[in-house]
């Protein structure tokens, strides 16, 4: 029990704290490298029945480890490729023909909680520019910088008004063509669309938390598949029939058309980890590889 006499002490003691200021610790660096890639094939996409619409990763607050912004230029650092440590797994990779690297990189961030933790933009892979004109979508605001981006996405416009030029009535499904874009970079395309993209985030409590986010684009051809008229027995007043929506068949293709229409796959993972473990996260789709370990103090 404390003496009555130092409660008036400590009082004073707290508020001299709050007014000047108590130094905090700042949080401990970690080091992250991942590694994405994709299983080679259409076996896998074939297995099971994917949705025709997908979630587009919400990146407008993402960092860009490409173009760090300013405000997290003291705290975040993309690593060097010659300091990457897991360029032996990823030259395994290579070598074989069952993979493709999508991916390679690392950074050093501070070790935040799950609210102030950091997402990492991920943008990797071909990069396709659509040719469909794009219609009003449902569209994510970022009023401090003004950008837009869709918040969904399908492989078809299916609006009862379409753009001029369309070929399509208005109410008939239309599949979004795209074309594959010969620099990688995306840089001189507008709106460019990756092959993957979205975002991975590491939270620091007392295991390591990853987080990844992600939307794999992959091109597809679709086979119309015929579909006898029928009569609709709630609203067909005038015994007239009404044709059905067109059903489409998806026949999964490598990614060296000129133009094709491209299937959304939501990737979406949370795995728990030590540090300095290396840890493998596996979907169907995808392999992802993190390393994720604390930076020693006397760096």
């Amino acid at each position: 029990m404390q003496p009555s006499f130092l409660k008036p002490v400590l009082t004073v003691m707290l508020a001299l704290f709050a007014f000047y200021g108590i130094p905090v610790q700042a949080a401990r660096d970690y080091n992250i490298e991942l590694v994405i890639f994709k299983y080679s094939g259409v076996d896998q996409y074939n297995a099971e029945h994917w949705p025709d619409h997908w979630r587009i990763p919400d990146t407008l607050k993402s960092v860009d480890l490409k173009k760090i912004p300013a405000e997290y230029r003291s705290s975040i650092m993309r690593t060097g490729s010659n300091a990457l440590t897991l360029n032996n797994v990823v030259k395994t990779l290579d070598e074989s023909s069952r993979y493709q690297v999508l991916t390679h990189l690392g950074w050093r961030q501070p070790g935040l909680n799950k609210d102030d933790a950091i997402n990492i933009k991920i943008q990797a892979g071909q990069v396709y520019r659509r040719i469909t004109p794009l219609p009003e979508p449902l569209i994510v605001e970022n009023t401090e910088n003004q950008e837009t981006m869709p918040a969904t996405g399908s492989l078809f416009i299916t609006t009862g008004d379409h753009e001029p030029g369309l070929p399509a009535e208005p109410g008939k499904p239309v599949p979004i063509e795209y074309e594959a874009v010969t620099d990688t970079t995306g840089t001189s395309v507008e709106n460019p669309v990756y092959e993957l993209s979205g975002n991975f985030m590491v939270v620091i409590s007392r295991f390591i938390h990853v987080y990844a986010d992600l939307l794999l684009m992959e091109p597809v051809t679709l086979k119309l598949e015929e579909t006898a008229p029928v009569a609709d027995a709630y609203t067909n007043t005038d015994s007239e029939t009404l044709v059905e929506t067109p059903k489409y068949h998806l026949i999964y293709t490598q990614p060296d058309l000129s133009f094709t229409t491209l299937q959304g796959f939501n990737i979406r993972e949370h795995r728990r980890m030590r540090s300095d473990e290396l840890h493998f996260i596996d979907h169907p789709l995808l392999g992802i590889i993190v390393k994720a370990w604390a930076v020693p103090e006397k760096e």
